[in-house]
């Protein structure tokens, strides 16, 4: 299978976005995680096949950009039936932090067809070049300005 970054921008931000922790007194807490079934029926994934999101969620751990409890199977199988992610890694943030807006997103997404490198890292990397170019350009028109 191919890595689909649409897919997984979704899931990153989903995970963001819904993951999180609640005080229950005593010095404990409760974790809201996401588990791979909100993703198949989240509105926000409904253009991605199940498979396409299972791989997505496979590869950002893979990466490091998620931390995933209760997998299943178990058995070394090289897919996942079900799982819940427990929270976005600090490189997951950095991550998706890169790609959030979507003029930057959009931008990196036409270097990168142009390209042909559809590494995370080059990703990553072409977003940070384009968000700093952005905030060039935002400065100077400011400095314009006055």
């Amino acid at each position: 299978m191919k890595l689909n970054p649409d897919c997984m921008r979704i899931i990153l931000k989903y995970c963001v976005e819904h993951i999180d922790y609640k005080d229950i007194g005593l010095n404990q807490w409760h974790e809201n995680s996401v588990t791979l079934a909100m993703l198949y029926n989240s509105d926000e994934l409904k253009e991605f096949e199940k498979k396409e999101i299972m791989y997505s969620v496979m590869k950002l751990y893979e990466y490091r950009f998620i931390t995933v409890s209760k997998i299943q199977p178990t058995n070394g199988q090289q897919y996942f039936d079900s799982c819940e992610i427990t929270d976005v890694t600090v490189y997951g943030h950095d991550f998706y932090n890169s790609i959030q807006e979507d003029t930057i997103w959009n931008k990196t997404k036409n270097v990168v067809g142009q390209v042909g490198n559809h590494t995370l890292k080059f990703i990553e990397d072409t977003a940070q070049k384009i968000a700093v170019e952005s905030a060039k350009q935002a400065v100077s028109i400011t400095m314009m300005q006055k």
